[in-house]
């Protein structure tokens, strides 16, 4: 699932064009609950005879929808379909849809053939594939999507897809490399780049202009820009990562609507608060988000990745944004509070009012703090009170139950996700989530109820 990196905690925010918990009870054919609130699980965090037991315990704590992950390898859906169908039926048994968490670059077991990887500035290849590479997106990402669209689809409590840190450049494929910033470089970028100025300028004496530099005597010549030194090259090397960014999110949207066209089913794309800087280092503002960040500390995922929100988000149904909270005392929950005022805020600014916000934030154990205790309900319902008076229409949870998410499969293969009867189970992190305080979960539903809040529980 999600890395965290370095994060104690989580906060999103997404938007999205349709009703977040529509789905079907027994009980009546829709069921449309105004004030939703969700929380993450992995599958193989727990042996598949417990998902029942937790489901129905989510149910009764407040919770009207699960984030459902295999941990370590987001894409294990597909090679684990029988147990993903077991989960959504025994989901809609305890009354709660399910959203499926279905992509995690740095934690995906997707095949990435050689020189379809992602290099950075440095020539550094990183375990992640390359989304500008069309060829790698044609056959191998598209039929993931079209086969996982086709088994999920048809559960009537089934909500949709979660694409998890889409943009994550991920760790070195060699350990002790020294990293670069910026993505990507392979040789195939190289011609892709090349490519795209040919169209835009026709020849090289008019790329040289453009650029102020001496014209280069060949196109083999040109590369793209390693640093912004140059705004206006910058500038190309951000607008060609663009259109390229553009291809991947169009060929995602149509390979999952094929399959899957019901407007019901979301799409919501997810990563942490940089995507919303839509202002790159070459901007007005450069100056002082490097002033904020650090001089070796990336702006945002405009300069990283070419990704511009903005031009990405029509192609989703959600956007969503985390940050980390890691409830070290009284003086932190303000800051946490304005945080949940100032990314809401941002997110209106970016999309307006059509698109309404979930609000997701971290409810365990802080693993950095020395107060080593979790948020209470009082500090978790400070947070959901903010962001609800902000716009926010839901509330998210991480998590009811994760396994140990600081390890990587990349050092230990042996807790990915197995085939038939082989199913590992993720190191759990015991005492952390919800799961573990029974009680937190009580109280906050009465909490919920008695502010007045519908419990999407109570169906």
């Amino acid at each position: 699932m999600r890395s965290w990196r370095k994060h104690s905690g989580l906060f999103f925010i997404a938007f999205c064009s349709g009703i977040f918990w529509h789905g079907q009870s027994k009980a009546s054919p829709s069921v449309h609950v105004s004030y939703p609130v969700g929380a993450w699980y992995w599958l193989n965090s727990v042996p598949p005879t417990q998902w029942k037991s937790d489901l129905q315990e989510m149910k009764a704590g407040g919770i009207s929808y699960v984030v459902a992950a295999f941990g370590y390898d987001t894409t294990a859906f597909v090679r684990r379909a029988h147990d993903m169908r077991t989960f959504l039926d025994e989901a809609d048994e305890a009354g709660l849809g399910v959203y499926l968490n279905i992509w995690g670059p740095s934690a995906s077991q997707l095949p990435v053939p050689a020189g379809m990887e992602t290099v950075d500035e440095l020539g550094v290849v990183r375990i992640t594939p390359n989304l500008f590479e069309r060829t790698w997106v044609d056959r191998i990402w598209v039929p993931y999507l079209e086969t996982l669209a086709e088994a999920a689809k048809g559960h009537r409590n089934f909500l949709g897809y979660y694409f998890d840190e889409t943009f994550q450049m991920g760790r070195p494929k060699i350990a002790g490399l020294r990293e670069g910033r910026f993505s990507s470089y392979s040789e195939l970028d190289r011609i892709r780049f090349r490519v795209w100025l040919m169209k835009k300028y026709g020849d090289l004496p008019a790329l040289a202009k453009a650029w102020r530099e001496k014209p280069a005597s060949d196109w083999n010549e040109v590369a793209p820009p390693a640093e912004p030194s140059n705004p206006k090259k910058w500038w190309d090397w951000i607008e060609a990562r663009k259109a390229w960014l553009r291809d991947w999110a169009q060929a995602t949207r149509a390979a999952i609507r094929r399959e899957d066209p019901n407007p019901a089913h979301l799409l919501v794309l997810e990563d942490d608060e940089l995507i919303l800087e839509t202002e790159g280092v070459t901007g007005a503002a450069a100056a002082k988000v490097r002033a904020q960040l650090g001089a070796s500390a990336l702006a945002n995922m405009l300069d990283q990745r070419g990704l511009d929100i903005r031009d990405l988000a029509r192609f989703f149904d959600a956007i969503s944004v985390y940050a980390a909270f890691s409830w070290s005392g009284e003086q932190d929950l303000r800051e946490y509070q304005d945080q949940t005022r100032r990314i809401v805020r941002k997110l209106k600014t970016l999309f307006g009012e059509q698109p309404f916000p979930i609000f997701t934030f971290w409810v365990g154990t802080s693993l950095d703090s020395p107060r080593q205790s979790h948020p209470t309900v009082d500090e978790i319902l400070s947070i959901i009170d903010i962001a609800r008076r902000e716009g926010a229409r839901a509330a998210d949870l991480y998590a009811y139950r994760v396994g140990d998410w600081r390890l990587s499969p990349v050092d230990r293969p042996d807790l990915l996700p197995g085939n038939g009867r082989y199913y590992p189970i993720a190191p759990p992190m015991k005492g952390i989530y919800l799961a573990d305080r029974p009680q937190v979960l009580k109280a906050l539903k009465k909490a919920l109820v008695g502010r007045g809040l519908k419990n999407p529980a109570d169906r």
